[in-house]
């Protein structure tokens, strides 16, 4: 009998955390004399951790990156999610249809800190950590038990694939990332002010360095399990052609994606 089981990631699947965290970051590096906009921060610091990038922050504030700083940070970051984080549309409803469904057996997946688990699971219908416990009828053990053979199959997939991209010399050029993240963001012509406002912020987080760093990772993945299909069929492979390396981030993806790292700056610890 085939068990279904249901992971939601949480940023840009259940919540979108990311605005809000970005706006506190900003205005406090501002306050510290940096003059950074918003979007410059949001490129510069998405996917990192703020203490990963202290040198930087020293560098252009001319102060030490404290603990006390780092406190303030967490408050207020905590505050503004408190105060305006909303579900993604559609999510609180998807959560529950597929609760139902699945008898139980979703998750949600995140390299966040506890707080910000806590609240984004609050957003959709769930109090807590212990309430979806409850309500899953599940033990912190249970759960980390029920996720331990995919993650090992999952591991071993990716290790797979990363070394079939290092020994095939597969790309991915500049062209081939464009054309898919247009593809992804396409506003349809009816798309309301609300609509227009988060495929806009979608674009822009595609665009930046970190969002084609995952574009360029979706890409040559694609690419080693389709080569890797052709040779199963004995099909006679194409030459590759293709101009750019793919980014240390997508390479430290491939091998990683697995498993949670250190909470990111805006998923996060940012």
């Amino acid at each position: 009998m085939t068990s279904h089981h249901i992971v939601f990631d949480c940023d840009g699947v259940l919540v979108d955390s990311e605005p809000l965290t970005n706006g506190v970051l900003c205005a406090m590096l501002n306050e510290a004399g940096w003059a950074i906009s918003p979007e410059a921060c949001m490129d510069t610091f998405i996917g990192k951790t703020v203490r990963s990038e202290a040198a930087r922050i020293e560098v252009h504030t001319g102060q030490p990156l404290t603990d006390a700083w780092m406190a303030e940070f967490y408050a207020r970051r905590n505050a503004e999610i408190e105060r305006h984080l909303q579900p993604i549309a559609g999510a609180v409803d998807a959560v529950r249809a597929l609760h139902r469904l699945t008898d139980g057996r979703i998750a949600c997946a995140s390299g966040a800190d506890r707080f910000k688990v806590e609240m984004q699971l609050r957003q959709v219908g769930i109090e807590s950590l212990a309430g979806f416990f409850e309500q899953t009828g599940q033990s912190m053990d249970d759960f980390r038990e029920s996720l331990r053979e995919q993650a090992a199959v999952s591991a071993e997939r990716n290790l797979i694939l990363s070394e079939i991209i290092r020994a095939e010399q597969l790309k991915v050029s500049d062209e081939e990332i464009d054309a898919r993240v247009a593809e992804m963001v396409q506003i349809p012509d009816d798309a309301d002010e609300d609509a227009l406002a988060q495929f806009t912020s979608m674009q822009g987080l595609l665009k930046s360095s970190y969002g084609r760093a995952l574009v360029s990772n979706d890409i040559i993945r694609e690419k080693a399990v389709a080569r890797v299909q052709a040779i199963a069929r004995g099909d006679e492979l194409p030459e590759l052609a293709a101009e750019v390396e793919p980014t240390a981030e997508a390479a430290a993806e491939a091998t990683s994606s697995a498993g949670a790292d250190e909470p990111s700056a805006t998923e996060s610890a940012a």
